[in-house]
Parts: structure tokens; sequence; C-alpha cells
């Protein structure tokens, strides 16, 4: 009762407006032991502007300055003449490659200086890693998940409550619906927006605004790595009215003509002209085998013809394997994405237009070892690196 008075006089003395229900989050311990490729991590000696915490909270834009002491020792078998990098900050926003190293063991105090995200929220401040052969400093590069935060940061006075707005607007022959993030929640920006009809997803990626060009429910999917919120509308033959007066003859008569034009995003064609980067939905393998499935070779039949149609077009295969053990899931990753080219290269495919990689279980979707809700790591994407 009292902290409710106190927050009542604030407001009415200081003009507080929006004192939200505080967020749930996770702050970090002093130390923070966390393991890639087979090498125990410790993040320690944390200070945040000065600060010895791994807390902070900051204003919008605001400067931020972290410092820690990082050191790395052996914890397995993998690779040991592999040269390792360590990123860490907020991914998708900002990183630094704390170190790049051969075999196992280093030790090195890391920096970094950034501005504040201007989208109220809490922000985890990860680690992640790479095998390659220098530092690229790459913001996708920490790792989306507070398990492998050593810090977190409070940016403004986040509202817990996520909320889409629509808005229908008639333009000409066709109807769009714009839709607006009115508030995203705890977890900072949501980057990412997807749209579906009736549960099927439409090739609108990151569009705000969509024409609608048949009946059903739409529904608007903004998420980050971390959360989600989504909404829906329906739009259905009792809004017709709601259509220019031109159109509604021609949808009572031809209603075909509109679910005709609704775009699939599963079409393999649809996901080139829409994207440089995306995953074989069809391309799944069974556990512990890298054959190619028929459903696969549906799919790649079409890439192959896609390619053959566009002799500049180069591409690079990525496999992906769920969690386990790790040499032998960068071996099985390394044989799907080889059998994967091959097929490729037997329907027609120049052999040099093709590059792969097999990350083993370096970058899960979902960090789980439940075998059945891992499945969604067994996968390969694809990345258009010319057309």
């Amino acid at each position: 009762m009292r902290s409710i008075l106190f927050c009542a006089v604030l407001s009415l003395v200081f003009g507080y407006q929006s004192i939200h229900a505080q967020c749930d989050f996770i702050i970090p311990p002093a130390v923070k032991k966390i393991e890639y490729a087979n090498r125990e991590l410790t993040f320690s000696d944390v200070t945040m502007n000065g600060q010895k915490t791994t807390y902070l909270a900051v204003e919008k834009g605001a400067t931020v300055k972290i410092k820690t002491r990082i050191a790395s020792k052996r914890n397995g078998d993998y690779c040991p003449a592999c040269i390792v990098q360590i990123y860490w900050g907020i991914r998708g926003y900002t990183s630094v490659c704390a170190k790049s190293f051969y075999g196992y063991n280093f030790k090195k105090k890391s920096k970094h200086t950034f501005k504040a995200p201007m989208e109220d929220g809490i922000y985890y401040i990860t680690m992640g890693g790479s095998l390659e052969y220098s530092c690229k400093n790459n913001i996708l590069r920490p790792v989306c998940s507070p398990d492998s935060a050593f810090a977190v940061i409070k940016v403004g006075n986040p509202d817990p409550e996520q909320k889409i707005t629509f808005v229908k607007e008639n333009r000409g022959a066709t109807v769009f619906l714009k839709a607006s993030l009115a508030k995203s929640g705890c977890f900072g920006e949501l980057n990412k927006l997807e749209w579906f009809l009736d549960d099927k997803k439409l090739a609108f990626n990151d569009q705000k605004e969509i024409p609608l060009r048949a009946f059903g429910t739409y529904k608007a999917l903004w998420s980050n790595c971390l959360t989600s919120v989504a909404d829906s509308i329906n739009y259905t033959a009792n809004g017709i009215e709601e259509l220019p007066s031109e159109v509604v003859a021609e949808v009572i008569s031809k209603p075909e003509l509109i679910e005709e034009e609704v775009i699939d995003s599963t079409d393999i064609a649809v996901q080139i002209e829409n994207s440089d980067a995306f995953i074989l939905e069809h391309l799944n393998f069974d556990l512990n085998k890298y054959d190619v499935k028929p459903e696969g070779q549906e799919e790649l039949n079409k890439l192959a013809e896609i390619m053959k149609d566009n002799p500049n077009m180069v591409i690079l295969l990525e496999s992906h394997t769920a969690i386990g053990n790790a040499r032998r899931n960068r071996v099985l990753s390394e044989k799907r994405v080889k059998s994967t080219k091959a097929y490729l290269v037997k329907q027609g495919v120049d052999s040099s237009h093709i590059q792969t990689i097999g990350w083993g279980q370096q970058k899960p979707l979902l960090y789980t070892r439940n075998k059945e809700k891992g499945k969604i790591n067994r996968r390969v994407e694809i990345q258009i690196l010319s057309r």
C-alpha cells in the first residue's frame, strides 16, 4: 500500500506517467562459467560504468562501458588445433571479439563501449564464438540466451505489456493492412515481423503493411531472439462491404481470383526472390543420418532448376545438427551438407557455384537435449552469395 501511495505521489509531484510493473529478468552471478567448443570460459571482475556489478540501469542512448576478465581452459577434446574466436555483447545490436586463439587456454581482460539501445527493455550481455581464421566482430555472434549472459542492462522503463494494433486502408482496388507495435514488452526491440494467413506463413517478412488478397485470419508475429508478441485480425466475407465497390462484384463471382494471389512463403522460388538467406524447409534428416530424403529431393530439384536458369547464382549451404557430441556432430553436419551439394550437382548444377560449411551443434535454434524438441536444429540453411 505504501509503495502504491509513493508512486501516486511521484506521479502528482514530478509528473511520472510511465511507472510500470517490474519486468522479470535474470541477474548473472559475479563469476559466470560458460562452455563453448569444449572450452570452459570464465567471465569475472565485471565492471559497468565504473561499478563492479553485473546489473546496470541506464537511460536510452546512454554510454555503456563494460570491462571483464575472460579465461579459457580445456573441458573436452574438441578440435585442439582450431582457431577459436570469443565474442560478447548484445546479439543483433553490438559485439566485440575478445580473443582469437589456438588451442584451449587463454586469459585476457576485455572491454567494450557502446551506446545503449533507444528502445526500453532488458538487454543481456552474452558470449558467443566461432571457429574461423580471425575475428570478424559479427553482431550475430553473441548467443541469444540468458544462460549465456554474464551481465544485464535495463534501458529506460520497460513496460511488460505487449500490444499490436491494426489499421485497414482502402487504396483503389486494394485493401492494405498495417500493423504497429504499440508495446513491445520487457526484452527490448522486436526486430523481426512475420505474417500468417490462417496459420500459413506469407512472404511479407519485416513488412509493416501488406495487401489483403484473401479472406481469413491474418496474424502478425513480432519477435526478437528472446520474446515475441502476436495478434490477429479477421477479414471475412461478412466484412465484404469494406472492399472497394469495383472489387466486390468480382470477389463474389470469382472469389478464387483472390485466393490464388496468396503467396506461399514455403515455395523456394518465392524465398529466393524475397531473401538472400533462409532455411530449406523440407530438407530434414533423420537422427545420425545424412541421406537426402524424398521430400528434400523435391525441394532441391526446384533449387537446381532455378540455379540452372540463373547461371551466375552462387550459394552457400550451411548444415546444423542437434546438440550432442560436438566432434561427431561436426562430422555429421559436413556429411549432410556434402550430400546436399552432391544431389544438386547430380541435377546439373555447377559444383563451383555451391559452397558448403558444416557447423555441427555450434548454432542451434533451440538449446535442448530433448531429441524430439531438438529436431528443429537438424537443418540446412542457404545463403545466396551472388545472383
